[in-house]
């Protein structure tokens, strides 16, 4: 009967208008929470960045609101400026690759203490850094890597230092087909190895020393 249509219709709005309400309060409470962890993450990472040689970085956490999705109702954008005198600006618009790669370990490493990451692989995160900030560079992943199993893909020799185990990923030729394959150090290779990074394929004496004093680090 039309009755039970409309006492039904009327059922169904009160359960979507209790369901909505339900859906505002967790979306509120997400979003306040979100908003609670910029200021201090901003301030995290950009002290990470001053040490890995972005002394003047700025970074900031941007927040817009949106309609109800899978992920609340915030739109998360990550603004980035590099220099004195620029306004942070949308990452995608202004890291260079070498500062993008610091910014997302910066990133990274405040993320792997807040969730399960049992696992973090960074490819030639070292790229266009030396001296100094190479040593930061992997006295944070060496930090990093007594909570978390890190995989570092690196040609910079103060980084592979830091390492426990070093793998060779090399390439050869069988059958006429080029392949790729990957082998774990010995002591002795992984002095070897570390003395090329640091002197070419013509190894010297003081780079053999060199690479023995960096791994007892």
């Amino acid at each position: 009967a039309a009755g039970n249509y409309e006492e039904h219709i009327t059922a169904l709005r009160t359960t979507i208008d209790q369901k909505q309400e339900e859906l505002t309060q967790l979306a509120q409470a997400l979003s306040q929470a979100r908003m609670d962890t910029f200021e201090m993450l901003a301030e995290t990472i950009v002290q990470t960045l001053k040490k890995l040689g972005i002394p003047e970085a700025r970074f900031i956490v941007d927040r817009e609101a949106v309609e109800f999705g899978p992920y609340g109702i915030d739109k998360i954008d990550f603004l980035f400026s590099a220099n004195r005198g620029k306004n942070p600006q949308s990452l995608r618009q202004v890291a260079s690759g070498g500062e993008l790669s610091r910014l997302m370990l910066a990133i990274k490493r405040e993320l792997a203490g807040k969730k399960q990451m049992p696992a973090l692989l960074f490819d030639e995160i070292g790229t266009g850094v030396s001296g100094e900030v190479a040593d930061q560079l992997g006295r944070i992943l060496r930090e990093m890597s007594s909570t978390h199993q890190i995989i570092a893909i690196t040609h910079l020799p103060q980084l592979a230092a830091r390492g426990n185990f070093h793998y060779y990923v090399y390439k050869e030729l069988a059958a006429g087909v080029s392949k790729t394959s990957i082998m774990q150090l010995t002591e002795t290779q992984r002095i070897e190895e570390l003395a090329k990074m640091l002197s070419g394929e013509t190894v010297s004496e003081a780079a053999i020393d060199n690479a023995r004093n960096l791994l007892s680090h």
